[in-house]
């Protein structure tokens, strides 16, 4: 009896084993499904990006970072995203998070000097540029980017210093005329506009015909 007994119950044990193994969990099963949702969050966020579509990329970007290991990436285009919206703000607290976590990483600054230019923070931006200049010495557009944040904020004998170096560096940059051009009106004084009175009555403008 007893050893009938035991029979029995290894039969139903076995069965419930094999039929029931739809319905068990399976181990990593759910962390491997939540991976696969953020891969294809991801995958959306990067077609709207493709299509200048940032409001979407943004709004799955963050869906997809909820997963750790495409947190970072996510972080980086989401800031990036507010950067092509002209939402310097935004995109400025991005990628400030994001030099926290690597302050070593030479293009997040880069993006940031020039978030704080647009921003119209000139005087971070100014400095982040010069840290950069004296890190990245061959780095042609980092330095003509510094000149054109120290012509915005005034600092024409900086720039002209700036711009030495650049042609002592980089002689044939296609850019150096230009900009020196442009250092030149910038910082020549302004002559007081005349205003001539008889010129200005005697002209004509064309009246739209009835």
């Amino acid at each position: 009896m007893k050893k009938s007994t035991f029979c029995y119950l290894s039969l139903v044990f076995l069965f419930f084993s094999c039929s029931g193994t739809a319905h068990l969990p399976v181990p990593g099963e759910k962390n491997a499904v939540e991976s696969n949702i953020s891969v294809e969050y991801y995958s959306i966020a990067s077609s709207y990006e493709e299509l200048k579509n940032y409001k979407k990329a943004i709004d799955y970007y963050n869906l997809a970072k909820k997963n750790k290991k495409m947190r970072a990436s996510s972080e980086y285009k989401i800031a990036r995203c507010y950067a092509l919206l002209k939402d310097w703000d935004n995109a400025q607290a991005g990628f400030e998070k994001i030099l926290k976590k690597d302050p070593s990483n030479t293009n997040i600054k880069i993006s940031l000097a020039y978030i704080m230019a647009m921003r119209g923070d000139l005087e971070a931006s100014s400095q982040l540029y010069s840290t950069l200049v004296s890190e990245n010495s061959t780095d042609v557009s980092i330095l003509k980017n510094y000149i054109s944040v120290l012509c915005a904020r005034g600092m024409f004998d900086e720039a002209n210093v700036q711009l030495a170096v650049l042609k002592e560096k980089f002689p044939d940059d296609a850019d150096i005329s230009g900009i020196e051009k442009k250092l030149q009106e910038l910082s020549a004084p302004k002559s007081e506009e005349k205003t001539d009175e008889n010129s200005q009555s005697s002209v004509t403008t064309d009246s739209p015909e009835s």
